[in-house]
C-alpha cells in the first residue's frame, strides 16, 4: 500500500521483535507496525532487518517499499571482507589507503604474518610496539579478542583478523576510546555517503597500559564489555562515570583542551568515502533500499584516524543516557533524509548529516514542543510489546 493512499507501515526482522530504540522512532512518526495477514503479506513500507535480504527479495519490491540493506551492501561488515578490499585498493592508489591497520586474514594468510613478524624482528617481547591485536570474524561486542606479542601467544579456532596494534592512542584522562560514527548510504551507483555529525566516543573503563595485555577494560572499548567491568559506575579522573561520550562532547573537549580537530573530521570524511568506495564494483545497482553502517575509528596521540571495524545496522541498544539522546534524532533524520514520511506527528526534524560524495552540509536545531507527548506515548506503546536487543 503506498504511504501516499495510507499509513505507512513498518515491519522490523521476520517475526517483528526488534530494537527498542527503533520501534520508539518509528511510532513516534505516526507509522504503524506491519501486521502479517496471508492476503496482505506485502502491506508494508519499510522493512528493517537486522541481517540483509535474500537477493530475489529485491525484485519483488513493489515502487512503495523500502528495505535497510542494499544487495551485497554488507560485505565490508565483515572484517576479513574489508580487510582484503582495502588492501586491493591500497595496491591501485597507494597511501591514501593507508587509514587503516596493518591486518592479515587467518588462517588464509597465516604464513605472511609470520614473515612480516619475522622481517620487522617483532619477536622481541620487550620492544613496546610488537603488539597485535586477533578479531574473530564472525564475533562482536568484543567477544574473542585477545592481544599478543610473541607469535607463539597467538591462539585462534576459526576465521580471524590480525591486526598491527595502534599503540600510541589519544588519551583522555589515562583512558583509551574510539568514536562510532554513523554513515547512511542510499546509492552505490552514483555514490552518494552521508556521515552523520553526531556520533558516539566510546571509552575503556581501565587506563591505558601496554604492560598488561591481558586486562580488555584498559585496551576495548565495546560498551557491552566495559559497562560489565569494575570500574564502570566509578567517576573516572576526566571522563566521569560510565564509558561513553556524545561527540559533540569529543569535540567540546578537544578544542578546550587546544587541539584543532578541524583536519582531523576531514580526515575521517576522506576515511569514510574512501571505505565505502573499495566496494563499489561489487554493489550492484538498486533501489528503494539504503545502507545503514557504524564505523568504528581510532584516533591516535597524533589526531590520526585509523578504521578499525565497519558495523552492520548499528544503534541498536541504550547501555546509558547518552545513547538515545544521540540515536534517536539521528533515525529520525535519516529516514527524513530518504524521504520516509512523517505521519500527522507535528514533528520539527532537524537533520544535520554532512556529505560525503555529494551533496551539502545542512545544519538546523531542535525538534518541536510535540515531542515530548509523542516520546512519552510511544514509549508506552514499546514497552507494552515484545522486543528485542542489538548492539551500540
Amino acid at each position: 500500500m503506498s504511504f501516499e493512499n495510507g499509513p505507512f507501515i513498518f515491519r522490523i526482522n521476520d517475526n517483528g521483535c526488534g530494537p527498542n530504540l527503533l520501534v520508539q522512532v518509528c511510532i513516534e512518526r505516526g507509522w504503524r507496525e506491519y501486521i502479517e495477514s496471508g492476503v496482505l503479506k506485502d502491506n508494508w513500507n519499510l522493512w528493517w532487518r537486522t541481517g540483509g535480504f535474500p537477493i530475489s527479495h529485491y525484485k519483488q519490491l513493489k515502487p512503495w517499499q523500502f528495505t535497510n540493506h542494499i544487495p551485497k551492501g554488507s560485505s565490508i561488515c565483515r572484517k576479513d571482507n574489508l580487510s582484503r578490499y582495502l588492501k586491493c585498493m591500497k595496491k591501485v592508489f597507494g597511501s591514501i589507503y593507508d587509514f587503516s591497520p596493518e591486518a592479515f586474514n587467518l588462517p588464509l594468510e597465516y604464513t605472511k604474518l609470520v614473515a612480516e613478524c619475522s622481517r620487522q624482528n617483532r619477536n622481541n617481547y620487550e620492544d613496546p610496539s610488537n603488539v597485535w591485536i586477533c578479531k574473530p570474524v564472525g564475533l562482536s561486542q568484543g567477544r574473542g579478542i585477545s592481544l599478543f606479542k610473541k607469535l607463539s601467544e597467538l591462539v585462534y579456532d576459526s576465521n580471524a583478523v590480525v591486526q598491527k596494534y595502534v599503540q600510541n592512542p589519544l588519551l583522555i584522562g589515562g583512558y583509551k576510546f574510539d568514536l562510532r560514527l554513523y554513515v547512511c548510504v542510499p546509492s552505490f551507483h552514483p555514490p552518494v555517503i552521508y556521515l552523520y555529525r553526531e556520533g558516539l566516543a566510546r571509552f575503556s573503563t581501565d587506563k591505558f597500559s601496554l604492560t598488561n595485555l591481558d586486562n580488555p577494560f584498559a585496551h576495548l572499548t565495546n560498551t557491552s564489555l566495559n559497562k560489565m567491568g569494575p570500574r564502570y559506575t566509578e567517576m573516572k579522573d576526566r571522563i566521569g562515570a560510565g564509558c561513553k561520550w556524545s561527540l559533540k562532547q569529543l569535540r567540546y573537549y578537544l578544542n578546550q583542551s587546544g587541539m584543532d580537530d578541524w583536519l582531523l573530521w576531514q580526515r575521517i570524511l576522506s576515511l569514510v568515502v574512501l571505505t565505502v568506495v573499495s566496494q563499489l564494483n561489487n554493489v550492484p545497482a538498486s533501489a528503494n533500499c539504503f545502507e545503514f553502517y557504524g564505523f568504528d575509528v581510532l584516533v591516535d596521540s597524533a589526531l590520526r584516524p585509523w578504521l578499525l571495524e565497519v558495523n552492520l545496522s548499528p544503534a541498536r541498544r541504550n547501555h546509558c543516557d547518552v545513547d538515545p539522546a544521540v540515536k534517536k534524532p539521528m533515525l529520525h533524520d535519516m529516514f527524513d533524509l530518504l524521504g520516509l514520511p512523517v505521519c500527522c506527528t507535528g514533528l520539527s526534524l532537524f537533520t544535520i548529516w554532512s556529505a560525503g560524495v555529494c551533496g551539502t552540509c545542512t545544519t538546523f536545531n531542535g525538534h518541536s514542543e510535540n515531542t515530548t507527548s509523542l516520546e512519552a506515548s510511544s514509549k508506552h506503546l514499546v514497552e507494552s510489546r515484545k522486543a528485542g536487543g542489538g548492539g551500540g
